[in-house]
């Protein structure tokens, strides 16, 4: 595997940068031989149980690692001894108050623990293999429908006077914390909603903000339940309603979805601008202050919170006085001299995040800075959060090198082929869930214990290569389709990660706006053909939708395949190696209408270019009339797929909902064919 970048030209501006990526390079390194995250946790436990057991007031029982779990994952360590005082109060008031028998309870309960039969496995799968449990039992039992579980809380007799302890603090903890879905659906986001019709993104838009108001409400009513019956409210709790209630989607992404909303009339624009400024809750220096007053401590994930807020409502003010109180004000003001600061990774993960936003590579370095000199070992999504930074302040080059040191000639060059490995490419809501709980863990250990936490060892996700992926893509980065096959490759082979939809996207805009030149229509052939075999192995979830099943392919040509199809197998298909992903972590590269018609584009983009280029009046109709022949296989692909959506056009209910999972499979298989046909016509017109 050959390096992306050996020699970096490093300019006075970046010196900085420079120097500290590689303390950084050399601190994650002393973790060459370190043991994995999971196994760091569970030895820092083992090896202090009784320390945490006793710091924790943790009675010695059989369960007692589990409960060491639960306190050290609840956030900072300030946060966890102050709640757990409050949990402890509560667990004696709900002791003198035992539930009845009664049948609204019992539905309660049901929808309480549910056992979620979309987390199990597939018939066709070994289930004799040993696979990672945590991610598999958090969907299984954290994951709850919210509507029916509120509703059956609503229809409880007298809500906390009838619940026991535990189904009241597992009540609190499922409704609050296991909401993944809150944040945005897959249309909502910078990629996804890229050339979707105006009236589909304000509509999703507006289903979303109403569900999300619907869940705050939920939410509120609950909490003020609790204390209307002088039940207190943990800091979690309290921290979780701040978030939601002021939740603001990123810049990005309110950016992305003006520019969506252009072609409606001025009418239309101006009042779906007055709903979006209506969604979000305002959130400025008044509110700020009185959120802050209330408090009588603040514990380090509060000010995250209320950081989060102030950078999400572009509000600078209120990130200069958090950065006072944290004492970290000296990473914005050179002119300050550091003191002893507060913070934990969340903290510098979001700093990073800002400061590279605001193009400040000075408050960007002091930022790395204290990452190079924390106290606890360095997260993955804190190293991604740099390499994203160090992309966004112009630098480049430097994350390059950070990942080239880190992840293909470093102590990570691959991925241990094991299940736990799939935890840590944080693939699912699940998979952050847990990877969160444990950081928080060993931050914690380490200020009860006294004793430094060793480095554990880094495996990097599609996060840690995306931003590098994005620069290659970027329309005048200069850099060679090579770099990027040789990159993908890399992630493919090395660390088993996916191709995803976000950078088949910025794959084909970079053919569609290249200025060098130097993208070519093989390279286009070549790179579809890939996309086609990724995407035909990660939707391996119901086989019907492979063109090619691995069990199939000494048999290809035994079978009646068309000419077009063999041709196809022969000349591009590429056999994929097995990535580790696991069973039910869903489809990450998906064949949207949006993702097809930015391939189509990169394919007449990429043959208009090379039109210009040409001087041969023959070769030059030659391809003019190779261009006619796609847009007229891209119009028979628009057809077609409008003709089966309109067949299977119907009610919306849990029936339908099934059968569209049917008919998705069946547009999935057009696309692919269309694809290949695509690929046939230009390589041999």
């Amino acid at each position: 595997m050959l390096a992306l970048q050996r020699h970096v030209h490093i300019a006075p501006a970046s010196a900085s940068l420079h120097r500290l990526v590689l303390a950084l390079v050399l601190t994650l390194n002393r973790s060459r031989d370190s043991s994995s995250l999971m196994a760091s946790v569970h030895q820092q436990m083992a090896v202090h149980r009784n320390r945490l057991q006793s710091y924790l007031q943790i009675p010695a029982t059989g369960d007692d690692h589990a409960a060491i779990w639960t306190a050290l994952s609840a956030g900072s360590l300030g946060l966890v001894l102050h709640d757990k005082d409050i949990i402890s109060r509560r667990a004696t008031l709900f002791s003198t108050k035992l539930p009845r028998p009664s049948a609204s309870y019992n539905q309660f309960a049901r929808q309480l623990y549910p056992l979620s039969r979309a987390a199990s496995l597939p018939l066709n799968v070994d289930h004799s293999r040993k696979t990672i449990d945590y991610p598999h039992n958090l969907r299984k039992y954290a994951a709850v429908n919210h509507a029916r579980l509120y509703k059956a809380y609503l229809e409880l007799p007298s809500p906390f006077a009838q619940m026991t302890a535990s189904d009241f603090e597992a009540f609190l903890d499922k409704f609050l914390h296991h909401k993944s879905n809150f944040v945005r659906p897959n249309i909502i986001s910078e990629s996804g909603i890229a050339g979707r019709p105006a009236r589909i993104v304000s509509n999703a838009f507006e289903a979303m903000v109403s569900k999300r108001a619907d869940y705050v409400k939920m939410v509120s009513r609950i909490l003020n339940d609790m204390r209307a019956n002088e039940i207190p409210l943990t800091l979690r709790e309290q921290n979780q309603l701040i978030f939601l209630s002021f939740y603001k989607d990123k810049p990005e992404i309110l950016t992305a979805i003006d520019e969506a909303m252009v072609p409606l009339s001025i009418d239309e624009v101006l009042s779906f601008h007055d709903a979006k400024l209506s969604a979000y809750a305002v959130f400025d220096w008044d509110v700020y202050l009185l959120i802050k007053l209330s408090f009588k401590f603040l514990p380090v994930d509060t000010y995250n919170i209320l950081l989060f807020h102030a950078i999400r409502h572009d509000r600078p003010e209120i990130v200069a006085d958090i950065l006072k109180d944290l004492n970290l004000a000296h990473l914005s003001d050179p002119t300050l001299e550091r003191t002893t600061p507060v913070f934990n990774s969340t903290t510098l993960r979001y700093l990073i995040d800002y400061f590279s936003a605001q193009k400040s590579p000075t408050a960007l370095a002091r930022s790395i800075d204290e990452v190079v000199n924390c106290n606890f070992p360095v997260d993955i999504t804190l190293v991604n959060s740099i390499i994203k930074g160090l992309c966004n302040c112009n630098s480049p080059e430097l994350a390059e090198s950070l990942v080239n040191q880190l992840f293909i000639d470093g102590k990570a060059s691959s991925t241990p082929e094991d299940e736990e490995s799939v935890l840590y490419k944080l693939l699912t809501p699940e998979d952050r869930h847990v990877y969160n709980a444990m950081v928080r863990i060993l931050e914690n250990i380490g200020p009860i214990t006294g004793e430094s936490i060793p480095q554990y060892s880094l495996i990097p996700t599609e996060g840690s290569f995306r931003p590098i992926i994005r620069a290659i893509c970027s329309p005048d980065s200069g850099q060679t389709y090579h770099k990027l096959l040789t990159l993908i490759d890399h992630m493919e082979h090395a660390h088993k990660l996916p191709i995803t939809t976000r950078t088949v996207r910025s794959i084909m805009d970079k053919f569609t706006n290249d200025t060098s030149n130097q993208w070519t229509l093989q390279n286009l052939i070549e790179i579809t053909s890939k996309i086609i075999s990724v995407h035909d192995y990660t939707y391996n979830i119901t086989r019907d939708t492979l063109v090619f099943s691995r069990e199939d392919r000494p048999h290809l040509f035994e079978r009646e395949l068309s000419p077009k199809l063999q041709n196809f197998v022969k000349l591009h298909w590429k056999e994929t190696k097995p990535l580790k992903l696991p069973i039910d972590r869903g489809t990450f590269l998906k064949l949207s209408d949006d993702v097809t018609n930015k391939i189509y584009q990169a394919f007449f983009a990429t043959l208009n270019r090379q039109i210009r280029m040409e001087h041969q009046p023959n070769e030059i109709e030659r391809l003019n009339k190779l261009v006619q022949s796609v847009q007229i296989q891209k119009a028979s692909l628009q057809q077609e797929l409008e003709n089966t959506r309109n067949g299977k056009s119907g009610p919306h209910n849990l029936e339908s909902a099934r059968q569209d999972i049917y008919n998705n499979d069946e547009l999935n298989y057009i696309k692919k064919g269309y694809l290949i046909d695509l690929i046939d016509i230009v390589s041999h017109d």
